[in-house]
Formats: structure tokens, sequence, C-alpha cells
């Protein structure tokens, strides 16, 4: 969804997703779609996500947004050590100096959990460059 907030062309947006088999979908492949039981059958594993964004437009030329979203699988006890949980927190700001062309940085903090319990998270400044032709 997109909501609209003020005049001056800021909007919230939000996406919630939920199944089982979604994760080459969510969190770029980030879960097992499913695991092999001992039968033979194939026991697909549930999945959800969530984000939220809010994005500012400051003035013609100037845009930001505040991302945060988290994604979960109820892994089968056979699943072994697959990933749990993804949680990333996203903020950008974006300079359009012409129409055609947008060059921007965003700052990402992420964070994965194992069905283990074992964690990890990483902190990312990325650049970005947008020619439109």
């Amino acid at each position: 969804g997109k909501i609209p907030v003020g005049d001056g062309g800021d909007d919230i947006r939000l996406m919630v997703n939920q199944g089982n088999a979604l994760g080459r979908y969510m969190a770029l492949n980030g879960f097992r779609s499913g695991v092999i039981e001992a039968d033979g059958g194939i026991d697909l594993i549930d999945q959800w996500g969530v984000f939220a964004a809010y994005r500012h437009v400051w003035n013609s030329k100037w845009r930001s947004s505040l991302v945060v979203s988290t994604a979960q699988a109820d892994n089968p006890d056979e699943a072994g050590d697959q990933a749990a949980q993804y949680d990333s927190v996203h903020t950008n700001l974006i300079y359009s100096p012409a129409s055609m062309l947008d060059l921007g940085a965003e700052a990402i903090y992420g964070r994965k959990e194992l069905e283990s319990g074992d964690s990890g998270s990483l902190n990312r400044l990325q650049l970005t460059a947008i020619y439109k032709f």
C-alpha cells in the first residue's frame, strides 16, 4: 500500500507477505521453501515478512526515506541450522540534479538470526547513480 501524507509528496509505503514457500520471493532467497521428510513428502515452510517506509520530499531536488523490515520462517526441526529471521533498517538521501539523473547515498543496518540462535549483523554505506534513458 501507499498512503499519501500531506501535500508535499510525502508518503508511507507498507507491504505484508505471508504463506509457505515464499523464501525465494522475500529476503533475496533468504529462506528454504521446504524440506524433504523421512517418508519422502515435502514439508513447505511457513514464512512472513513486513516492511514499512516513510518517504519525505524535501524539495524538487532532494528526497529521503526511512525503511524498516523483518522476515521470519517457521522452520521444522529437520531443517537444520537455517535462517530464521532477517531484520533491516535503511535510510537514504537522494539528489535529482536533472529529471533523468538521481544521485544518492544509503546507510543500511541488517541482522540475520539462525535457528540455532547464532546471529550476525552488518553496517553498509551504499552510493548510487541512476541515469534514466
